[in-house]
């Protein structure tokens, strides 16, 4: 239903052109009309009218600034001018406004209907396109920042999410990074969760991005620049930053410290800021309750840019299950530290965070790793060395000892977890938490097994069941629909011809013949 409101001075002319749209337009609730100006500015913020058609001279302020108050509140509202005056400054500012169209007075009435029943079928397509959105939204956006930041996205694959989303391949973008602390206490889920949505709503109320999946109390979110200002990132990590500690507030004794990556030009580049924003978020000490990874002073920089490359490699090789790189990355910045003529103690904590990242890779993969330590005092860089490379063995052999009993049997479990609930809202974060692993382990080892990332399979599944019912020929397309998990009948109908080729009708004709 498209709601309309009319603005226009002359009473006659008013209450005609309200019963022409009532009559004639179907679909459309004419929710107010306004006598002058500074009414209709009143009546659209409190009625949100989806289109609004103008008069331009009424008592009061004009039609066009009543517009653009309206505008500045609601810019999605579609505007249609009528009026009999036709001077150029008048068609010249309405073109700068967007008005969809300039009715001059007296027009046909087959014009005005023509041009409203227009206007109605765009507003009621973008808002059917909005509800579609809504749909799946939830679905894609922990799976859009997995395959974001953990996955290796091809340059089509990129290509195709910047159209999808219709952003700009200038696009800037950064990640915040957040580290969730309960004082002294184990989070309950029921916590985590209504932790997450706060941080989500919130979030999504601020900027524009997505937030990834809870995995280890560490949460990843994409955020947009909105502008191209030279300060214009930090000031709106700031502001975002504002945002979730006072919404967070609330948990007493529950903290949340967030790292702030460097900006990425475009989607293909977004690792590096991750990598800046996880090691930002390791600087707990800073009261602030934030850390911008541009903030560190060069020497702290020096060393956190050989972790990040750790970081980066260990993740890579345990993906390519290549661990001499592991080891010989690590070595690499002990001699770093020793060139440096860095303080050996120093050296040593930073690998000891070298390897809490590794832990934390492993608790994303559902996987426990015990939590190995430097077996004695280390004095020179000879030691350190020796430590170090007994370390990183113990510990993957441990990894790979768990990693082996772990990946048996998941990915089928997943697939027939997905057989049977395809009828529900199932998200990425729903099946992490019934298989009790992280959402990126989940979305890896389905794809590594089968080829497709788990919403194509979900999608597979709801077409061939919607192939089986239409051949059985007893339930309407609709009811199909809705049996199979999708709310809306169009969007069901769009997914299945893009799949199948044909649309549902074409397909029930075909098997009817």
């Amino acid at each position: 239903m498209t709601r309309i409101l009319i603005a226009e001075d002359e009473e006659i002319e008013r209450i005609a052109l309200k019963k022409m749209i009532e009559d004639n337009v179907p679909h459309i609730d004419i929710v107010s009309v306004a006598s002058n100006g500074n009414e209709a500015v009143q009546q659209a913020l409190e009625h949100k009218p989806d289109l609004i058609l103008m008069d331009i001279q009424m008592p009061g302020i004009d039609g066009l600034t009543a517009i653009e108050q309206i505008l500045e509140q609601h810019s999605s509202t579609k505007m249609v001018i009528v009026s009999s005056y036709d001077t150029f400054s008048y068609a010249q500012k309405a073109i700068r406004l967007g008005v969809k169209d300039y009715l001059l007075k007296p027009s046909k009435k087959q014009v005005i209907l023509e041009t409203i029943e227009g206007i109605v079928k765009e507003i009621e397509d973008q808002k059917k396109m909005q509800s579609h959105m809504d749909q799946v939204a939830p679905l894609m956006e922990t799976e859009i920042v997995t395959q974001l930041l953990f996955d290796h996205l091809h340059e089509v694959q990129v290509k195709q999410l910047l159209d999808y989303f219709e952003i700009s391949e200038e696009s800037k973008m950064f990640v915040l990074s957040i580290s969730i602390m309960a004082m002294d206490r184990e989070m309950s889920q029921a916590e985590r969760n209504e932790l997450y949505k706060v941080i989500k709503e919130t979030f999504h109320n601020v900027s524009k991005g997505w937030v990834g999946a809870l995995s280890s109390l560490q949460l990843p979110i994409i955020s947009f620049v909105p502008d191209k200002q030279a300060n214009a990132h930090k000031k709106h990590a700031l502001a975002i930053i504002r945002k979730l500690k006072n919404a967070t507030s609330k948990w007493k004794d529950v903290k949340i410290f967030i790292g702030v990556g460097g900006v990425s030009e475009g989607m293909s580049h977004l690792k590096n800021s991750y990598h800046e924003a996880l090691r930002a978020s390791l600087h707990i000490e800073s009261a602030s309750g934030f850390c911008f990874y541009s903030d560190l002073d060069n020497e702290q920089k020096e060393i956190e840019h050989s972790l990040i490359k750790i970081e980066r490699s260990i993740i890579e090789a345990l993906e390519r299950d290549n661990y001499d790189q592991i080891k010989e990355m690590v070595i690499e910045m002990i001699e770093a530290g020793r060139k440096l003529q860095k303080n050996i103690k120093e050296i040593q904590n930073q690998i000891q965070q070298a390897f809490f990242m590794m832990y934390r890779h492993f608790d994303e993969l559902g996987l426990q790793i015990g939590k190995h330590v430097f077996s004695h005092t280390i004095t020179n860089y000879r030691q350190l060395r020796t430590e170090t490379a007994y370390q990183i063995s113990a510990i993957l052999k441990e990894f790979e000892e768990k990693r082996s009993e772990r990946q048996v049997d998941t990915a089928s479990k997943i697939k027939e977890y997905i057989h049977k609930t395809y009828k529900s809202e199932l998200s990425l974060e729903v099946l992490a938490e019934k298989m009790k692993l992280s959402p990126q382990y989940i979305s890896k080892i389905f794809k590594d097994k089968y080829g497709l990332s788990y919403i194509d399979y979900l999608t597979q599944c709801r077409i061939e069941k919607a192939k089986e019912y239409i051949r059985q020929g007893e339930k309407s397309l609709k009811e199909i629909a809705l049996d199979i998990g999708y709310k809306d009948p169009n969007y069901f109908s769009r997914v299945f011809k893009k799949m199948c080729q044909m649309s549902p009708t074409d397909y029930r004709n075909k098997y009817k013949s």
